[in-house]
């Protein structure tokens, strides 16, 4: 909680200082997918709904970025209409192309980090 009140997210990096809560944060992910598959007793219902309200990401640490590149693309969207990103965006044009090849395989039923949420 006070680790989102500081930075505006819940993507702990993995660093000496947040060594302790990026690896509590990690099996709080971990431990939520295996509930989804029903493999695992080590998180329950009041927990997730704990987590939840405080706006914790059950992705990976990619979550964060991946907003900010949204972020991103909607405000060039919004400032030169839709259309191709000129590679002089390279930072941007690059996410933008991953998205398209992420986004074929999962209508594709392929694996992919692509899902209904992105």
């Amino acid at each position: 909680k006070e680790f989102k009140a500081t930075h505006g997210h819940t993507d702990v990096p993995n660093t000496r200082e947040n060594k302790q809560l990026f690896i509590w944060a990690s099996s709080q992910r971990d431990n939520n997918k295996k509930h989804k598959e029903g493999k695992g007793i080590w998180i329950n219902e009041a927990r997730i709904r704990k987590l939840k309200a405080i706006g914790f990401e059950w992705r990976s640490k990619d979550t964060y970025k991946w907003k900010m590149r949204f972020g991103e693309l909607r405000d060039f969207h919004k400032k030169y209409g839709v259309g191709p990103i000129p590679r002089t965006k390279k930072t941007l044009y690059r996410w933008a192309r991953r998205q398209k090849k992420e986004y074929e395989k999962y209508v594709n039923g392929e694996k992919t980090n692509m899902d209904e949420e992105r």
